[in-house]
């Protein structure tokens, strides 16, 4: 009857198994509780190629001025003003656009979207732009289309973007 006894043990949950898995339990909610929440967006990141071919408007300019507002949905989202020194592509009336991002902090609130492109007043960057649902313009594929300048160079905030190729490459 050995046996019979480890099995009784262990459904009472004085068993070694029981041990390891009240271990286990543990362990993950303690490391839940201590590991900060991480952010960030899964892509299948295309080649800048097909980026390029898949967005109508292209542009480059600077942050002049930005603000948060309320949608009809009782949702946050922020304007950016963006003054255009070049348009790359497509077909732009104005130099200066309203760019509107979902997301921002009004009245105390933060609403942010994982991948989200974040823009700063005074910075320049090169923008594939879309349409959003109600007919404003958008960053085209959240971050994967916004670059910054940097001295010579365009940057991609990497720090956003986790994903593979079109390959299945990470």
């Amino acid at each position: 009857m050995p046996h019979l006894r480890h099995i009784s043990t262990f459904t009472k949950g004085r068993g070694p198994m029981s041990k390891a898995i009240r271990a286990f339990v543990v362990s993950a909610c303690v490391a839940a509780f201590f590991v900060p929440a991480a952010q960030a967006a899964t892509y299948v990141v295309p080649p800048d190629d097909k980026l390029v071919d898949a967005t109508s408007v292209i542009v480059t300019g600077t942050v002049t001025h930005s603000f948060a507002r309320y949608t009809r949905e009782g949702e946050i989202e922020t304007v950016f003003k963006i003054a255009l020194d070049e348009i790359l592509k497509g077909d732009v009336a104005t130099r200066e656009i309203e760019l509107v991002q979902w997301g921002g902090k009004l009245d105390g609130v933060r609403m942010e979207a994982s991948g989200a492109p974040k823009y700063a007043e005074g910075h320049r960057y090169l923008i594939f732009l879309a349409t959003d649902r109600n007919g404003h313009l958008t960053t085209q594929h959240l971050t994967l289309g916004r670059f910054e300048f940097r001295g010579d160079l365009l940057v991609r905030d990497a720090g956003e973007i986790h994903g593979w190729d079109m390959r299945g490459r990470v």
